[in-house]
C-alpha cells in the first residue's frame, strides 16, 4: 500500500479521478516528444544512410503510435500533434475516434515502407519490430471493434505466424525465467 498506493487503489477499484495515474500521462507524452524529435530530425543527421534513416522513421513512427495507443485506451479523447509543440504548447483535443485514425493511418504509413524486420537480429532484442507494429494495428482494430480493418489485420497476424519467426513454447512457465526472456516466443 505504502510503495504504490495509486496502483492498490486501480487493483481494487477505488482510484478516484483525483488519484488518477499522472505518471503514465507524463510517460506517453514523452514518448511522443522524443519519436517527433527523431522524426524532425533523423534527415538531418550527417553520414547516416538513407536505409537506416528509413528504419529510424519506421521505428520512431510505431512508437508514437504506441503511446498514443495508451492515452487512447485509458482517456479516450486526448491532445494529439505530430510535430513538437512550441510556445504556448498548446494543441487540439482529438476524439477518441481521431486518435485511433490517427493511429491505424500512422501504423499503416509504416508498413507501406517495409523497412522494419520481422524480428530483431541477436543484439538487437527489445527494438521495434514489424510484428510489434503488426501486434499494435491488430489491437486497436480490435480495440475499436473496426470490421472494416479486421481482415488487414487478420492477415498481419497470419504473416507473423507464417514467418517462422515466432512460436510457442514446450514449457511454458519457461517464458518467465530469465533464460527464457528472449525465446522463439
Amino acid at each position: 500500500d505504502g510503495d504504490q498506493p495509486k496502483l492498490v487503489k486501480t487493483h481494487y477499484y477505488t482510484l478516484t479521478a483525483g488519484d488518477q495515474s499522472d505518471r503514465l500521462w507524463t510517460t506517453t507524452y514523452s514518448g511522443i516528444n522524443r519519436s517527433c524529435h527523431v522524426l524532425e530530425n533523423v534527415d538531418g543527421v550527417p553520414g547516416m544512410s538513407d536505409q537506416t534513416k528509413a528504419l529510424y522513421r519506421a521505428e520512431a513512427t510505431v512508437l508514437k503510435a504506441y503511446y498514443y495507443t495508451i492515452l487512447w485506451k485509458l482517456w479516450g479523447n486526448v491532445p494529439y500533434y505530430d510535430n513538437n509543440l512550441e510556445a504556448p504548447y498548446t494543441c487540439r483535443q482529438f476524439t477518441a475516434d481521431e486518435v485511433y485514425e490517427k493511429i491505424v493511418t500512422n501504423l499503416e504509413s509504416v508498413f507501406e515502407m517495409n523497412v522494419l524486420p520481422m524480428k530483431a537480429s541477436a543484439g538487437n532484442e527489445g527494438r521495434v519490430t514489424k510484428a510489434m507494429a503488426y501486434m499494435l494495428y491488430a489491437e486497436a482494430v480490435m480495440y475499436q471493434c473496426d470490421a472494416d480493418r479486421y481482415d488487414e489485420a487478420l492477415g498481419y497476424m497470419k504473416e507473423i505466424i507464417s514467418s517462422g519467426e515466432y512460436g510457442l513454447v514446450d514449457d511454458y512457465a519457461s517464458i518467465w525465467l530469465t533464460s527464457g526472456e528472449w525465446s522463439k516466443e
